[in-house]
Formats: C-alpha cells, sequence, structure tokens
C-alpha cells in the first residue's frame, strides 16, 4: 500500500504528465519540509523553479510543456508553435521549441520562449489535449507576428477552417479587433487570408488563380442535401452559372467502391442541372492556364437552367 505521501504525489502528477508544482504539493497535504526532503532524496527533480518532476516518469515534450506552464503562473498558456502544434494544425504536427504566452513581460528561468502580451481575452483562449492555448485564429495571428512563410500560415488557416475551429474570415476579424498597427507580420497575413474559404492549400491556389484572373469569386466548401442526407460537398460554386468545380488532392480512388461513389456524386450533381469541372493537382499548380481558360469558358456560356438553382447550405 502506497504511502499518503506517495499517494499525494501521484495525486497531483497523475493528470501532468509526472510534473507537479510545490504550491499544488502543499495544496494536496504534504509540509515544506516533506517536499524538501523529496528534493533531497531525488524523490522529485526539480523541473523548472517550483515546479517537479516525478523520479522516473518519461521525459516527454508534452512533460516539460506542463512544467513550463505551471512555472509560468496561472493565466498562461501555450502559445505560437507549441498551440498550433496541440491544435493539430497543418505543418505543426511535429512539436518544435514550447512556447508560452504570458500576461505581462517577466524573467523567468526556464526552457521555453517566453512571449508577454497586454491582450489575451478570453475569445483568444481554448483548451487543446488538457492545455491552455492561446485559440486557433490568435495562434495563426502570433504565427505571423514571429515570422511564420506564408505556406506555414496557409496551411494553419487551411486546417483550421477543416476542423471547424475558425476561417480566415474570423481571423481577419480578430486581427483588426486586436490591432493592426505595428504588428507584425500583418502585410504576409492579408496576403494568405485574400484567397482563404478554401480547406487545402490546392483549394486556396485556384482561389489566387481566379482572384488574379478577375474571374468572379466562387461560393466555396457548399453542402448539397437531399431528402435529408448530404449529396455532396463541393469545393467551389457559382450559383448563377451552375457551374462547380473540383480540385482532386487525394492520392487516387483506385478500388471500384471508390469510383463508383464518385461517379454517382457527380452523376447527382449534373442531374440537379450543374456542370461539374475537376482538375487534378498537377494542372491547379502548373497549368495555370489551362485552369483558368477552362473555367472562364464555362462561366461565359449561356447555359442557365429556367429554375434558379436552391442554396443548399
Amino acid at each position: 500500500m502506497k504511502s499518503s505521501t506517495a499517494a499525494i504525489i501521484d495525486a497531483v502528477a497523475a493528470n501532468q504528465h509526472g510534473i507537479a508544482g510545490r504550491q499544488q504539493l502543499i495544496a494536496g497535504g504534504l509540509t515544506t519540509a516533506q517536499v524538501n526532503h523529496l528534493l533531497r532524496s531525488g524523490a522529485l527533480v526539480v523541473a523548472a523553479p517550483n515546479v517537479y518532476r516525478v523520479a522516473g516518469s518519461p521525459t516527454t515534450w508534452l512533460q516539460r510543456l506542463q512544467g513550463a506552464l505551471l512555472a509560468c503562473g496561472p493565466g498562461a498558456v501555450a502559445s505560437h508553435r507549441s498551440a498550433a502544434h496541440l491544435l493539430g494544425l497543418d505543418g505543426f504536427r511535429t512539436p518544435s521549441a514550447i512556447e508560452i504566452t504570458i500576461d505581462r513581460r517577466r524573467h523567468l528561468a526556464i526552457e521555453a520562449t517566453v512571449h508577454a502580451t497586454r491582450r489575451l481575452p478570453r475569445v483568444d483562449r481554448t483548451v487543446a489535449g488538457g492545455f491552455p492555448v492561446t485559440s486557433a485564429a490568435r495562434t495563426v495571428i502570433d504565427l505571423a507576428a514571429a515570422g511564420a512563410t506564408a505556406t506555414e500560415l496557409g496551411n494553419a488557416i487551411d486546417s483550421a477552417a477543416r476542423l471547424g475551429l475558425a476561417t480566415g474570415e474570423f481571423v481577419s476579424r480578430r486581427l483588426a479587433l486586436l490591432g493592426r498597427r505595428g504588428r507584425r507580420g500583418v502585410g504576409l497575413l492579408d496576403q494568405v487570408t485574400l484567397d482563404n474559404g478554401g480547406h487545402s492549400f490546392l483549394e486556396r491556389r485556384l482561389l489566387r488563380l481566379v482572384r488574379r484572373a478577375e474571374l468572379p469569386r466562387p461560393r466555396t466548401q457548399v453542402v448539397h442535401r437531399a431528402d435529408g442526407r448530404i449529396v455532396a460537398r463541393v469545393d467551389f460554386e457559382w450559383s448563377a452559372e451552375w457551374l462547380i468545380v473540383e480540385v482532386n488532392g487525394r492520392r487516387g480512388h483506385s478500388s471500384d467502391i471508390e469510383r463508383a461513389k464518385d461517379a454517382r456524386r457527380r452523376n447527382e450533381l449534373q442531374a440537379r442541372g450543374f456542370r461539374v469541372v475537376e482538375f487534378t493537382t498537377s494542372q491547379v499548380l502548373d497549368e495555370a492556364g489551362y485552369v483558368i481558360a477552362t473555367i472562364g469558358a464555362h462561366l461565359g456560356r449561356a447555359f442557365v437552367p429556367d429554375v434558379p438553382p436552391k442554396v443548399f447550405t
């Protein structure tokens, strides 16, 4: 049977990846003398000021993050690349250096990059993986200020939209409310969000081609339903022209079942009166002229059914 001291340590550290703060242990029932004895005996190992690792617990990125958050105190959140990783944003699936944001600038002797901010309202906070983190929109804004590339920002926005965390439009609104003057990365973020609305890099690339060709902007990610079921979610739709454009970034639907699903979906859309045009990854990336010429030709046709399309959302 475990001693009461061991039980208290386990209770505190069990859900914190083997990490415990001094005040947590004391609040759990240990005395200051007992904590100091555990440190001298090696049962606890210093991980950060007033933060300890239970001896024998595996050292992991999550444990280091937990220790950094405890050392920074209440209100600290994982941010920037750490938040992007915890939120599951594309391009940040591998954990990197630990980054924390706190509410005021102060020196902290921890192995992490600590950012200070004057404004971190509730709308810019969330929880991911059990950790307090900046929201997806705030994370993208912070990444831009910290020097993330256009590709990294685009991937982050695409995946945030796909995961239902934030859209490019919401990122732009948060940026406007937080203040644009003097904030680093604003110009690059503006450039990236011009073509938001897709759920992938490939979809954003097509939106960029459409914008640069000065063609009408399509609706994106339009859901078509019938009899209570989803017929299809289409990448791009020019409703007035009854045109649907799909970009196929998948590695390929090679099985008969998958090809049959694709054909049935396309047939149902065509039966509603839509023309369905599909482009491959290589066409969108390497044959921009062909893609734009094809879309432009379809938009210029005088093919419009008598009944206007319903809005399926």
